[in-house]
């Protein structure tokens, strides 16, 4: 019986993407896309992509200010002074699609869920994308300059700032560099 921490699993050893059945024609041709593309940009492969499991160099599991976690082609946190955590997209997800023409977004005050859809990407050429997020929490600022020019979001554009409310628990199915 698949869930969120089973599909978490998935894509922490390498998948590539995980689908919620039913879904359209459409939401399956996003994630083979992006595959497609992936595999023919040099670079290295998921299997290679940096990174180990969190919380093995942790200190009691806590975070340090500047630490960076990832669910794996995904998204990336990166952990603030003020205990909050600024999530942007990874730079190997942004690599397989084409230029993006639309990018939505939670808002402020929103709760989001580790591993649910935090980021739905719209593509000049028409594709769809969703992105999962690494963490769950509040959150607490939405960086709007990137949501009004999304051809300008990189793979360090950081989209949301969130209040985590699970790190003790989310963080060890995360990656860290």
């Amino acid at each position: 019986y698949p869930t969120i921490r089973t599909a978490l699993e998935a894509l922490r050893v390498g998948a590539v993407d995980y689908l919620s059945k039913p879904f359209t024609r459409q939401e399956l041709l996003g994630p083979i896309n992006r595959t497609l593309r992936r595999a023919t940009v040099p670079g290295p492969s998921a299997a290679e992509a940096p990174g180990e499991p969190a919380g093995t160099d942790a200190p009691e599991g806590k975070p340090e200010p500047g630490d960076r976690f990832y669910l794996r082609e995904h998204s990336w946190a990166v952990y603030q002074q003020d205990g909050k955590m600024k999530v942007g997209i990874e730079a190997s997800f942004l690599d397989g699609i084409d230029t993006l023409a639309s990018l939505e977004a939670p808002c402020e005050n929103d709760i989001i869920e580790q591993g649910f859809v935090g980021f739905r990407l719209k593509t000049e050429s028409g594709e769809l994308h969703n992105v999962y997020v690494p963490l769950s929490g509040q959150v607490v600022q939405v960086n709007q300059q990137a949501l009004n020019d999304p051809s300008s979001v990189g793979a360090d554009t950081w989209l949301v700032l969130v209040l985590p409310n699970r790190l003790g628990s989310e963080l060890p199915l995360l990656l860290r560099s």
